[in-house]
């Protein structure tokens, strides 16, 4: 006989019970585990709730700013300036002729030029000498006779409305090339200090901030007269378009107006109305010549610069008192589209026909000026005009080699994306023509396939922009290719309209002679 034992329910409460005792801590250390885990979260999703979701920080006060950019300018323009002084007397130093008086304040607006007032010891006079450094794209080559060149030249352009340069150099200095150019100080200052009431040594950039003074129609008159006659005086010099023209390089002495800053011209450097010209009028320089005179006479009649090409109708209300300028400015800036007079024109007008010019008395008769120009002199100037002409055809390449890779790319791109559709339509086209050639009629075989080939190649690639070209134009038929049938014709025709239809379109270039306005 069997004994079956069973557990005693009395001893497993003894020893549960046992266990509590003896490890409660146990229990009471996952309790506040679990507690504190669920704070833990409950912290951290109305933390979340709270915040946004992108930090910013806060930025300081404008007017805070706007006060440290200044302190920041004014810090570097007053460390460039101490930095141009030392370079003028170290340039200086080796001569016997200059002495150094005192650096002038910013008295243009070429922010890289600097104006020096020195004492000639020859003549016992005070000169303004400036400094300004070299062009990327001068056109003269200096070399040690350019500089006497170059001293003839202004020698032979002394005129009594062209202010004159006095020495003239092109020289390192601290390992940075600068012209040198030496000219009569004088205390009138320009036109533009004449037009605001300035004193021509202060800053422009506190001296023009303001509207200036329009001047009366009896000195635009005069001053008008005086400018034009040194425009043609250095037009009949075969001198290059002075685009430099405006109220800051008119110098207004004793009541005459001078021109200056013709080194500019020589130099290479870029004058200020590529701001309001478009690039289509640009090239032609006898044009922005004009323009810039017109410009002139419409600050000089209403006290502010245009900062369009053309007067609207607003700033010709702005002339209403003087109906005699407003008649010239017409006349130069309301020829036709891009069609403008020439110097000549306007200077034939009655409003400049009929003023005395008593400075040129004394020339009578004014003499020839290419008699005393040098040959290295007249090649000089050559050189500067052949530049300018380069340059512009420069320009030109580049735009249009430009134009082309941008073409190139897009049109890679786009035959990249849709190879495998232009395959089955070059494989259509392909059928196509050979179902419907005979040979009968071969004698528009050559053509339709030239035709064809020039289409499809013109979709897998890009096409080639010849430079001499102004616009590109489809690969022309060679001239051995014999003349298509009235049946060809139709059928190139018809597969033109179907390349037009799927989306193929040449693209014209526009003649970079005269880009939009």
């Amino acid at each position: 006989m069997s004994i079956i034992t069973m557990d005693d329910p009395f001893q497993e409460d003894i020893s549960w019970n046992f266990f509590i005792h003896q490890y409660y801590w146990a229990f009471v250390l996952i309790v506040v585990l679990i507690l504190f885990g669920i704070g833990l979260l409950l912290w951290y999703m109305r933390r979340c709730r709270r915040e946004p979701r992108y930090e910013y920080t806060a930025l300081a006060d404008e007017s805070f700013l706007h006060d440290r950019l200044e302190m920041d300018r004014k810090l570097q323009r007053d460390s460039d300036r101490n930095m141009s002084t030392i370079r003028c007397q170290y340039y200086l130093r080796g001569s016997t002729r200059y002495v150094f008086l005192k650096h002038l304040p910013d008295m243009g607006s070429r922010l890289d030029k600097n104006w020096f007032l020195v004492r000639d010891s020859t003549t016992k006079t005070e000169r303004l000498l400036t400094m300004t450094p070299m062009a990327e794209n001068c056109p003269i080559k200096y070399t040690a006779e350019t500089r006497q060149v170059l001293l003839d030249l202004f020698l032979a352009l002394q005129h009594p409305y062209i202010y004159p340069v006095l020495d003239i150099d092109r020289k390192i200095v601290m390992e940075q090339e600068y012209v040198i150019a030496v000219l009569p100080f004088n205390d009138e200052g320009s036109l533009k200090d004449v037009i605001y009431q300035s004193h021509c040594q202060d800053d422009w950039k506190e001296k023009y901030h303001f509207q200036g003074y329009g001047l009366s129609s009896s000195q635009i008159q005069r001053l008008g007269c005086q400018i034009l006659e040194a425009l043609l005086f250095l037009k009949d010099q075969r001198f290059p378009p002075f685009l430099h023209l405006h109220s800051g390089n008119i110098i207004v002495q004793n009541g005459v107006a001078r021109i200056s800053g013709l080194e500019n011209t020589l130099f290479g450097y870029s004058s200020r109305c590529h701001l309001f010209i478009p690039k289509r009028l640009y090239e032609n320089k006898e044009a922005v010549e004009v323009i810039c005179f017109g410009h002139l006479l419409f600050e000089m009649a209403t006290g502010y610069e245009l900062t369009s090409t053309h007067p609207s109708e607003k700033n010709y209300k702005d002339v209403e008192d003087k109906p005699l300028v407003i008649d010239v400015l017409k006349f130069i800036f309301e020829q036709g589209r891009y069609r403008y007079p020439s110097l000549q024109q306007v200077a034939s007008l009655d409003f400049f026909r009929h003023i005395d010019l008593r400075e040129l008395r004394s020339l009578m008769p004014v003499p020839s000026i290419k008699a005393k120009l040098s040959p290295a002199a007249r090649s000089l100037l050559k050189e500067v005009k052949r530049h300018q002409r380069s340059r512009r055809q420069s320009k030109r390449s580049q735009s249009m080699h430009a134009l082309e890779t941008e073409s190139a790319d897009g049109r890679d791109s786009r035959s990249s994306g849709n190879s495998s559709r232009s395959y089955k339509k070059k494989k259509k086209r392909t059928s196509l023509t050979s179902t419907e050639t005979t040979p009968d009629d071969a004698s528009g075989t050559p053509l339709q396939t030239m035709l064809l080939s020039s289409i499809e190649g013109s979709m897998m690639s890009a096409p080639s922009f010849p430079e001499s070209l102004d616009y590109f134009t489809p690969p022309t038929t060679p001239q051995t290719a014999p003349k298509p049938a009235t049946g060809d014709a139709s059928r190139v025709r018809t597969l033109l309209l179907q390349e037009i239809q799927s989306g193929f379109k040449l693209k014209s270039v526009r003649n970079p002679r005269y880009p939009e306005v």
